[in-house]
């Protein structure tokens, strides 16, 4: 199973008097770490990577100090539940009142639950099993030891049922210890709202939510939809794909992690509404994910008194003269490499001949391109020290093994893989994962 929670508190990092590691977060020593990744190895030979400071233990130690629960609420919702064995319709957690012997996905919610990759299948229900022991068993309260790399970034040891965890892992946890959230705990956590929900296929037509938005427009756009966004958290099985839930939910998506911010805001707004709005008497422990903006190009931006760089990562708040509320520097970068792909360029110049001359096809590939997917993966890595920059152009997206794409419309609903004698034929274009 491999590294995962810890049903106890994990032991306390230290540094020796010299300024040396001492390890702590799992109860046994072998198991024990401090620093991840290959750092030992270099230990070995002398040659450290890096030095913990006393912040960093600080900080780690104050992460292993937080205690998790499971969320009860999304579970009710998303789960079909045996209680001691028996099937329960269950609408409130509170009705949890026996042993849970069975968790499984709802029927409406299995296409996101479960996708092609059988390891991946194996994962989410493990998953869903250590829920149910942490529920069972521990009066569901977990913690996560944590360990830090020698970049200075910091990571639970177990991925799984962790804030860092894939979509699934995020959604069916959160804080044990609930905090009153007050005006300014409801502003974030509407703006996280707003994140889950932006640019997704709006039911009501009207006033959509936009990505690119102000923590303010976000904050008034959820403010006058709360009834709307209610409707879908009560009754998500009649918006299967406006919420993700006709499709695999993947690395990177929010499906299961929209549905449980929509529970909570549905909680917490009712709850509101009946003590007369007082927002200090409303208590969650819903977490709030706020991501930065090419975090190491803003360091460089703000150290280099670089306005325009600035602007592009969100240090400054906007970018003067276009109107725009929020930077993208990976779109600026691929706007740029457009720009630039002109007749006489090595890069239109390649692909012209490549195409036999064909001036449609030059421009319809290097548009494909100069994307911000393409642009994203070579100019983050780039912050961080990468010279070689090449293996960002292979694989999808810059990730993985070079895959096929199956996009060669054979009719309605029929896409085929353009590799030669690959019989697989899908519904609509996607990565071909095995041939």
């Amino acid at each position: 199973e491999g590294d995962r929670y810890m049903y106890a508190p994990p032991q306390d990092h230290n540094l020796t008097p010299t300024g040396l590691p001492k390890p702590g977060g799992y109860l046994t020593r072998h198991h024990q770490k401090l620093i991840g990744g290959s750092h030992y190895d270099y230990e070995r030979f002398n040659t450290p990577r890096c030095k913990v400071s006393e912040l960093t233990v600080k900080a780690l130690n104050t992460l292993q100090r937080v205690q998790w629960e499971i969320n009860l609420d999304l579970i009710i919702k998303l789960f079909e539940l045996d209680l001691a064995d028996e099937s329960a319709d269950l609408r409130k957690y509170t009705q949890i009142n026996k042993r849970i012997t069975r968790i499984e996905c709802k029927d409406w919610a299995k296409d996101a639950f479960y996708g092609s990759d059988p390891v991946k299948n194996t994962e989410r229900n493990i998953s869903l099993m250590w829920a149910r022991k942490i529920i069972n068993y521990n009066a569901n309260v977990f913690w996560h030891a944590w360990s830090c790399d020698w970049r200075g970034r910091l990571y639970s040891r177990g991925a799984r049922l962790s804030p860092q965890g894939d979509d699934l892992d995020k959604a069916l946890i959160r804080f044990k210890r609930w905090k009153p959230l007050g005006e300014k705990g409801r502003k974030w956590f509407f703006v996280h709202v707003h994140n889950m929900v932006a640019g997704m296929e709006w039911p009501w037509g009207k006033d959509p939510p936009k990505k690119g938005q102000s923590f303010e427009d976000r904050d008034a756009w959820v403010d006058r939809n709360k009834e709307k966004l209610a409707k879908l958290a009560e009754s998500p099985s009649n918006y299967r794909k406006e919420l993700g839930f006709d499709q695999h939910s993947g690395a990177k998506s929010t499906t299961f992690q929209r549905l449980a911010t929509l529970i909570e805001l549905n909680r917490v707004v009712s709850k509101c509404e009946k003590n007369g709005g007082d927002w200090e008497l409303i208590r969650s422990g819903q977490p709030v994910y706020l991501d930065a903006s090419c975090n190491g190009y803003q360091h460089v931006s703000t150290l280099l008194r670089n306005r325009s760089l600035a602007e592009h990562v969100n240090v400054t708040p906007t970018i003067q003269g276009t109107g725009q509320v929020r930077g993208d520097l990976y779109q600026a970068i691929s706007d740029r490499a457009f720009e630039l792909a002109i007749p006489g360029n090595a890069l239109y110049d390649e692909i012209y001949r490549a195409t036999g001359s064909d001036e449609t096809a030059t421009k319809q590939l290097i548009g494909a391109i100069c994307s911000r997917n393409i642009a994203k993966q070579p100019t983050m890595t780039r912050m961080y020290g990468k010279e070689q920059t090449k293996d960002c152009f292979s694989g999808r997206e810059g990730k993985g093994k070079p895959g096929w794409y199956s996009s060669v419309k054979l009719g309605e609903d029929q896409y085929r893989c353009p590799k030669p004698d690959c019989g697989v034929i899908r519904q609509k274009e996607h990565w071909v994962e095995k041939h």
